[in-house]
């Protein structure tokens, strides 16, 4: 029935929804081949890394079938003019053709350069709280679904739980020592 297929997609956005508010940085390592849901699935992560050869299109319109649960991640992502270019033509693309679509931070040639870029951005979060990560994550997504005036208040609102936290008054006090 139309109601197992309903709940089945809406588990996914569910899914997708799951990994882009987790607390902690989430990088995508793309190699191979990205298709429909995986590009989706890739679009939900705060760092994109894709090999050059890598292999991606958004293949469901070609099928018969809308790409439901990732057309906002994907827009979200690429922005709503790549989007629909991807999207209603089912264009296939590599990785090297990926930043012509905002959708990779880094593309690389290899693993080994993938261990280079990967050690870059550890070491950067590294020098962030975790804290601090998770709640910049938070008013990030919160922007998407917020007036200006609903943003301002609910940002105050987290910069105010920060500011309050032993994380954030450890980290001034360390600022100001300096």
């Amino acid at each position: 029935s139309k109601d197992v297929f309903i709940t089945m997609n809406r588990g996914a956005g569910d899914m997708f929804d799951l990994i882009m508010s987790m607390p902690q940085v989430v990088i995508a390592y793309v190699e191979g081949a990205a298709i429909a849901g995986g590009l989706g699935l890739m679009c939900c992560a705060d760092i994109i890394c894709v090999r050059e050869d890598a292999k991606f299109a958004l293949t469901e319109t070609m099928i018969g079938i809308a790409p439901a649960q990732i057309a906002p991640i994907v827009v979200g992502r690429a922005g709503l003019p790549n989007a629909r270019r991807i999207m209603l033509t089912g264009a296939r693309f590599t990785g090297a053709e990926t930043p012509l679509y905002n959708l990779s931070d880094f593309v690389v040639e290899s693993n080994e350069a993938f261990a280079n870029v990967e050690s870059t951005l550890k070491k950067g979060v590294m020098k962030c709280a975790p804290g601090a990560i998770g709640t910049t994550k938070e008013i990030l997504l919160a922007t998407q679904h917020l007036d200006r005036e609903g943003q301002k208040d609910f940002a105050a609102r987290k910069f105010a739980d920060c500011m309050m936290s032993d994380e954030g008054r450890e980290g001034i006090a360390s600022f100001v020592e300096k």
